[in-house]
This record gives C-alpha cells, structure tokens and sequence, in this order.
C-alpha cells in the first residue's frame, strides 16, 4: 500500500469521525416537516458521497498505471511516443484534480445543525449536493480517460 492510498484511508476515516454527530441524534418523529426535509437532503448529499469515496483508491491506482506507461514510453525513445506521453500526462492531471476535488469537498462540508434554519440548511445542502455531483462527474470522467488510456476500458 504507497502512501497515497494511506492517506486516502486517513482522510475518510476523519470525515467520517467528524460527522458522528448532527442531525442522526433526532429520531424522525422528533423534527418537524422542514427539518425533515434538512435530513433527507443531508442523506441523499452524504450517499452521493458514499458512492463515490471508494473511487479515489481507483484514481490513485491508475495514476500510477498511467506514470509507469509514461516512464515506459520516455524510455523507449521512439518519438512517435512523445505524443502519448503529453496525452498521458494531461490523463494523469485530471486524475490529481479529481482526486483533489473530493478532498476539497471533504474538508469544506460540514453536517448541518438540524435546529438552526432549514431555509438556510436547505439552501446549503442543495449547494453541496451539486458540488458533490460535480465531483463525481470528476471522477468518473478521470477514471474512463485512464482506462481508454491503458486499454482497460470495459
């Protein structure tokens, strides 16, 4: 396991241990319609995440994939391979961004405070769920690239 799938690891264990607390500490009988309507936004914008933190381990793999056909191909010392290499190289920049993007995401996001204004709650949550889907669009766009790239796209 290198070091950035270690830190990987690192950074889901802490968004998860920050967000033990909020709005879980209300049972649904307890919150009135606005506020329920707060939570269920909170767990569609938390599953979204979910779906797509599993992926990062994937990013950082093929970013790798990528280096070593890159170091490959800068060896070989055809010059047709130039090319790829540039091409392969933009492949593994939007790998980082991706990558990047969701630990941006993480640190930024924070549970809501299920009593404080659900307007406002809303209004924040709505702003993070298309941010989170921005992300994942991200991802999986860096990940088709990379596969195409190596040949491994199914």
């Amino acid at each position: 396991m290198n070091i950035r799938s270690i830190l990987c690891f690192i950074a889901m264990l802490l968004f998860y241990s920050c967000g033990a607390s909020g709005s879980e500490e209300y049972s649904d009988t307890q919150l009135s319609p606005e506020q329920a309507e707060v939570k269920q936004l909170e767990l569609q914008v938390l599953q979204i995440h979910d779906e797509v933190m599993p992926e990062m381990g994937t990013l950082v793999t093929l970013k790798d994939k990528v280096e070593a056909k890159n170091s490959q191909l800068e060896e070989s010392g055809d010059s047709q391979a130039h090319d790829q290499v540039i091409v392969n190289s933009m492949v593994i920049s939007n790998l980082d961004e991706a990558h990047e993007a969701m630990m941006q995401w993480m640190r930024d996001f924070h549970k809501v405070d299920i009593e404080e204004d659900p307007a406002k709650n809303l209004q924040y949550l709505e702003q993070e769920k298309q941010e989170i889907l921005y992300v994942q669009d991200q991802v999986h766009k860096a990940i088709t690239a990379a596969e195409e790239t190596l040949g491994t796209r199914k």
